[in-house]
């Protein structure tokens, strides 16, 4: 169980950000990316000029933007800076999808799983690849060119019910226990 930070008080949003991030750590060990979609997902990152990711958190960059909309939404419609007092990242902690910890002088740390956030990369490329067959160039459980949208519609229907039951997250890959089969889909 975590320790709220009830006993300290923090400097910033940040800081305690870091703080519920380390209160979570715990060892793991990422085994090896597949080596095609690594390649495949290179040359996409460098296609848009998108810098490559840290490999220590490779999610601070999809967080940030997260973080960075959420921020100016909130502005402009409220007129209030959440970055005051709110801070935004990634946990790799299976136990939490995402949730929100308030520090004892009142600073928010935001954590949003690694799991999660891959489940809601992996459905909205399903959902794409539904209205865009011909955009798929890498497909594991068939060739690209049999997609239909109805069955990449219910590869997408598949998900959650995987992701809540059957699924052990390692690194960019759901390994899927029994017999159902989330697959791999690259949309280009």
């Amino acid at each position: 169980m975590l320790a709220t930070g009830a006993e300290r008080e923090f400097s910033t949003p940040s800081e305690y950000l870091q703080y519920v991030r380390a209160a979570y750590a715990r060892p793991y060990t990422r085994g090896a990316p597949d080596p095609e979609m690594h390649r495949l997902a290179r040359l996409d990152i460098e296609k848009y000029g998108v810098p490559l990711p840290d490999p220590s958190d490779p999610y601070r960059h999809v967080v940030r933007e997260l973080a960075d909309r959420a921020a100016a939404t909130v502005m402009a419609r409220r007129g209030v800076d959440i970055t005051t007092r709110c801070a935004i990242g990634s946990l790799d902690e299976p136990s939490v999808n995402a949730s929100c910890f308030r520090s004892a002088n009142g600073f928010y740390a935001i954590v949003l799983h690694h799991g999660l956030m891959l489940l809601l990369h992996k459905h909205s490329k399903l959902l794409t690849a539904a209205v865009r067959p011909a955009s798929v160039v890498y497909c594991n459980r068939l060739s690209p060119s049999q997609l239909t949208p109805e069955l990449v519609v219910s590869w997408a229907a598949e998900l959650g019910q995987i992701y809540r039951v059957r699924v052990a997250w390692r690194d960019d890959r759901a390994l899927i226990y029994g017999d159902v089969r989330a697959g791999w889909l690259r949309v280009g």
